[in-house]
């Protein structure tokens, strides 16, 4: 591990020490701030800052080409958090456990710092120490400090005391960690201790949360008003601690400051609103004054009269905060774009904590433009897409267990080949081996099989909160396509005449969120550990213009240099072998093992019914069906559908046929959707005094089999002169007018298949 060198220069200390005890460089949460002496408070700790960094850069050698220097950029994880304080946006207190595992994890024995530079505040501090010191995370004074700290409101009102703030920077100090105020985040004041966000707006994602996990309307209903009455009991302590604080304070009218800071929250987000105090001075600081002091920090490193000269060939590790990460963002961006000025706001990661690497390249001595090697922001853009798809899909799907996000039976596979005597050689794989193998894979499978569901489970396990424990060597990071949905957007691209070839708007869709990709930072991505996949479900499905096998053999080759490349597909012109359609790709072929069926057929009725006897005769019933029915997911689902719908309808000891169970199957699916769309519209009456418990559940059967066979009746023929018109045409997606054409009768099956005779004639 690399040793950091130690800051033992006196007076270097006695200066910084000196500055910390000075007025304005106290906590952001005091009203007394640095914001009306923002030159002179910038100037100070830019001296301070320079002194720092030029006595640690000339103790460590370079260890990079001398045309370039990196800087590793961390933002520090979760802090200690109670309720009170996580509802009241205060996140002053030291690291939790969870954030110090995080810091941990972000150390790299290849790519480490060699001098530390940190915002002055404890979290930042404490990130440095788990990630560098891990050692010192026991150590009693740490403790002590941490305990100090607070992490509360309860704790002095959430706001730290001079000497403890005093009491960090002196550790960080003595373990050679530079302490800055300039990497803070913005200094909102007393702001900072009220609520962030709305209880409406906390509600609102409360309930697309609860909505994702499959909770019915009226379980969400019930838990809003619950969790509103909570927030409200909340948000009232918050501001009676408040009260307390302003009284302490010696405020003349403490309502009056409270109401202030209230309404001063409506206007946080802007970045051009502070507080004011007397005389209009400032007293919290504008989004524009933290940019100038974030790169007022930043332009040390590119300076030829300041650390120019010092900092290249050398790693510097910078440790900050969430919201200063979007100023520096916008630094590394618009550097070489002079005369732009840009706050770019990124999409934040899901959990506090991230850490990215950036270089910036000077040949020949002259500044050219700094660029990512490992922003996890890109990737989590692309995780938000794949969530996206994942989250649409399952709310569409059928199967309830999938909706919620469980019930999926692991899918099997096998490979085919030849042996030297020409003999078919069938081996059996499981998913490890197909993510593992470093060839692109082609999975065969006809309809039913699960290839959707497959691609599915896929992607929503190797997600990074999912990440399959050792399953896989390497750490993926999923793009889940469905090709059909691609069609409509070729289209629109085919008509708009772009100029590109239909295979060139195909590779533009399929890669439009990882293109901007340079080669050079999906290499280090991968020297990272971290590999895209690309999950292309239904080749099969694609407009018939790009189903060639030359444009599969291109789409292979050329999806391979950014990552590893799953694609699924009908079998049509694709061979079952191995090595069967092994073209410029190097595709290898695995199929969809029909066999597993029943196989994981118990697991899969166990998921849906408590019952064991009705597992037991259900799973006896699809034993003896044909294999076209006992072989095939869909079939499989569409009679325990059936069967959870009304028992009684299945005879056991029959057999039925694929035609059978799909006009069932797609009538149950069909009345389900619109159950589950329209819930009041759908609903039976509550039970009346006067009616026995025997009479209410036979009533509602009535009811709801008159409503279900009358919606059935009226809806089936249309939705089958639908299915027919899309599948005539290859289409998956129809315009509201093609809608009122066929439904209309402006359109007919009939007709349009004599004119297709009449064309080929």
């Amino acid at each position: 591990m690399h040793l950091i060198p130690s800051i033992d220069e006196k007076p270097l200390i006695n200066s910084v020490l000196k500055f910390y005890k000075e007025k304005y460089a106290v906590s952001s949460r005091e009203n007394v701030g640095y914001v009306n002496k923002l030159n002179t408070f910038i100037g100070k700790s830019k001296k301070i800052a320079f002194d720092l960094i030029s006595a640690q850069l000339k103790k460590v050698e370079p260890i990079l080409d001398k045309d370039f220097f990196e800087i590793i950029v961390d933002a520090h994880g979760d802090a200690i958090t109670n309720e009170l304080e996580l509802y009241a946006g205060q996140s002053g207190g030291a690291l939790s456990q969870k954030g110090c595992k995080k810091a941990k994890s972000f150390l790299d024995e290849k790519v480490q710092g060699q001098i530390i530079i940190s915002s002055d505040l404890p979290r930042t501090i404490h990130h440095s120490i788990a990630k560098y010191f891990p050692e010192k995370l026991d150590d009693e004074k740490l403790l002590n400090l941490i305990e100090k700290t607070p992490s509360s409101l309860e704790h002095n009102f959430g706001i730290m005391e001079k000497e403890t703030h005093i009491g960090w920077v002196r550790y960080a100090l003595d373990l050679g960690i530079i302490p800055t105020p300039l990497l803070r985040s913005q200094f909102y004041g007393l702001m900072e201790l009220f609520p962030e966000k709305t209880i409406d707006e906390r509600i609102e994602k409360l309930g697309k949360k609860w909505k994702e996990n499959g909770k019915s309307d009226d379980e969400i209903k019930a838990e809003i008003n619950s969790e509103k009455i909570r927030l409200q009991i909340i948000e009232k302590s918050c501001c009676d601690l408040q009260m307390k604080r302003f009284e302490q304070l010696g405020e003349k009218n403490p309502k009056k400051k409270l109401d202030e800071i209230m309404n001063a929250l409506v206007m946080k987000s802007s970045i051009y609103y502070c507080m004011e105090g007397k005389d209009w001075q400032p007293i919290t600081e504008v989004k524009t004054y933290m940019d100038i002091r974030v790169k007022s920090f930043m332009s040390l490193f590119l300076d030829k009269k300041l650390l120019y000269e010092l900092v290249f060939g050398k790693r510097i590790q910078i440790v900050t905060h969430s919201g200063t990460i979007d100023n520096l963002y916008s630094f590394f961006g618009e550097y070489d774009s002079p005369g732009q000025v840009r706050i770019i706001k990124r999409e934040k990661l899901p959990s506090r904590g991230e850490s990215f690497l950036v270089r910036m390249d000077a040949p020949n001595g002259k500044i050219r433009a700094f660029r990512y090697l490992n922003d996890p922001a890109i990737i989590q853009s692309i995780i938000s897409q794949t969530e996206k798809e994942i989250s649409t899909l399952r709310e569409n799907f059928p199967d309830e267990k999938v909706r919620k996000g469980t019930g999926i039976v692991k899918t099997e596979f096998y490979t085919l080949r030849k042996d030297e005597s020409n003999k078919d050689i069938k081996k059996s794989c499981a998913l490890e081996e197909l993510l593992n193998d470093n060839s692109p894979s082609l999975v065969l499978a006809n309809c039913g099989l699960g290839k959707t569901t497959c691609c599915l489970d896929l992607a929503s396990r190797l997600m990074p909160e999912n990440s399959i424990k050792n399953l896989v060597s390497e750490e993926y990071i999923p793009v889940f396509i469905r090709l059909r949905e691609t069609k409509s957007i070729f289209d629109q691209e085919i008509k708009n005449k772009t100029g590109k070839s239909e295979y060139e708007t195909l590779m533009a869709i399929l890669t439009g969120g990882v293109s901007h990709l340079a080669e050079k930072k999906i290499e280090t991505y991968r020297n990272n550990g971290k590999n895209f996949v690309f999950i292309l479900d239904g080749f099969d499905e694609l407009h018939h213009s790009l189903k060639p096998i030359h444009i599969f053999d291109s789409l292979v080759s050329d999806m391979s240099k950014l990552g590893k490349v799953i694609i699924t597909s009908r079998y049509e012109s694709f061979s079952e072998y191995e090595s069967g359609n092994l073209g410029k790709g190097g595709v290898k072929t695995y199929n969809i093992d029909p066999a597993s069926i029943i196989k994981n057929l118990d697991s899969y009725l166990s998921e849906r019914f408590e019952n064991k006897a009705a597992v037991g005769k259900l799973s006896e019933f699809i034993k003896n069906q044909s294999s076209d029915v006992k072989n095939n997911w869909l079939m499989v689902y569409f009679i325990t559908e059936i069967y959870k719908e009304n028992p009684g309808s299945v005879d056991t000891n029959s057999q039925v046929s694929p035609a059978e169970i799909m006009q069932k199957g797609i009538e149950l699916f069909v009345w389900e959707h619109a159950r589950r769309r329209n819930p009041s519209l759908f609903s039976y009456p509550p039970k009346t005094p006067s009616e026995s418990d025997l009479e209410y559940k036979e009533n509602r059967l009535v009811f709801f089999n008159e409503i279900k066979n009358g919606y059935l009746e009226e809806i089936m023929p249309k939705l089958q002169k639908i299915a027919a018109y899309m599948t005539v045409n290859d289409k998956t997606i129809i315009s509201h007018d093609e809608t009122l054409d066929i439904l209309k009768g402006r359109w007919s099956l009939k007709d349009e298949l004599e004119k297709r005779k009449t064309n080929e004639k």
